[in-house]
């Protein structure tokens, strides 16, 4: 059903206005019934009635009630039709707004899955290095530390005639300064050896690196910072976060020296210089979800501010300079930020 506007009533308004037309016209025609009734006997009964009152009653009883009826009906039927206008116009903007809303763009993954993989491989390519990288410095470090094997006599090689114990000394024999020297131990590891070492080498000919990387295995404390800065840098590495690619906000050397001292909070947080906010992001979010992860970073964490606590009193303004630009202490700005040192 449609009205004049060219929209179409819904099936229950049109019910409604023709229950409200056939209700209206049945109290119509049954009061009209009742009064014809009504008047019939009144005139059998009483013949002497005069025919102005029998006009006033006609007026009273049957046009009143007649029109009151009508109207009613009238206006439910309009109430009926505006019902169903309202509802059809309801349906006819829904309709619309359906049709008019643009179907979702298709997004074009392709240069997303092309980058990720980049990055897969970039990644298994620094773990090949990094692992080749450690088998060559604990080589290297075997090598350094092993003792020398003894000479293998050759077959003509003449018999020697035991000679005095080293250590021991005839009373009876002058005393002529030939004595051999003490031999000497390996002094402690050298606060520039250990920058050097927390830089890492540049690449596999960097000699000097991996000099001081196996100078610093070779001292136990030394070894446990060296080792923890490398496992932070291979899992930061995972996550395609390189300390060559974060140059950090350099802070002021008094500020370093403050923070070995035991200041914290927020006094201290130019201390923080890597100002990657997405790298940021990614240690929080694996620091909450890997418990490995988390535990790695919180161990190199506590091993460089123990150190660095022990060396800032000995170490000059350059060294503390060359120590906080190291690939380590780059790990340890992003860290910190990431777990809250630097905050108040």
């Amino acid at each position: 059903m449609s009205d004049d506007s060219g929209l179409n009533f819904p099936q229950d308004a049109a019910d409604r206005i023709g229950r409200v037309q056939k209700i209206g016209g049945g109290a119509a025609l049954g009061w009209s019934i009742l009064c014809a009734i009504f008047f019939v006997l009144i005139g059998r009964s009483d013949g002497e009635t005069s025919g102005m009152l029998a006009a006033i009653l006609v007026v009273m009883a049957l046009v009143l009630p007649l029109a009151l009826i009508l109207v009613a009906t009238a206006l439910a039927v309009q109430s009926a039709r505006s019902d169903g206008r309202a509802l059809a116009l309801r349906h006819a903007i829904s309709a619309g707004r359906r049709q008019a809303l643009p179907e979702p763009p298709s997004v074009d993954l392709s240069p997303i899955e092309a980058r990720l993989a980049e990055l897969s491989s970039r990644i298994e390519d620094i773990e090949i290095w990094l692992s080749d990288r450690a088998g060559a410095i604990d080589t290297m470090a075997q090598q350094a530390t092993a003792p020398s094997p003894p000479p293998v006599p050759s077959e003509d090689a003449a018999v020697t005639v035991p000679g005095p114990v080293p250590g021991e000394t005839d009373p009876d024999a002058p005393d002529l300064g030939l004595a051999p020297a003490p031999e000497r131990g390996g002094g402690p590891l050298s606060l520039d050896t250990l920058i050097r070492a927390l830089e890492f080498p540049s690449d596999a000919d960097d000699q000097a690196g991996f000099d001081a990387m196996r100078a610093a295995l070779q001292d136990h404390r030394a070894a446990q910072l060296v080792t923890a800065a490398q496992d932070v840098l291979t899992l930061l590495s995972q996550d395609g976060l390189y300390m060559d690619d974060m140059p950090p906000d350099r802070a002021r050397v008094e500020l370093w020296r403050a923070f070995a001292d035991g200041l914290r909070g927020g006094e201290v947080a130019p201390l923080g210089g890597i100002r990657d906010e997405e790298a940021l992001a990614i240690c929080i979010s694996r620091m909450r979800s890997d418990t490995i992860y988390r535990d790695a970073m919180h161990h190199f964490l506590r091993l460089f501010d123990h150190r660095f606590a022990e060396i800032a009193p000995e170490a000059s303004d350059a060294q503390i300079a060359a120590l906080t630009d190291t690939r380590s202490a780059r790990a340890f700005m992003l860290l910190g930020r990431a777990t809250g040192i630097f905050q108040g």
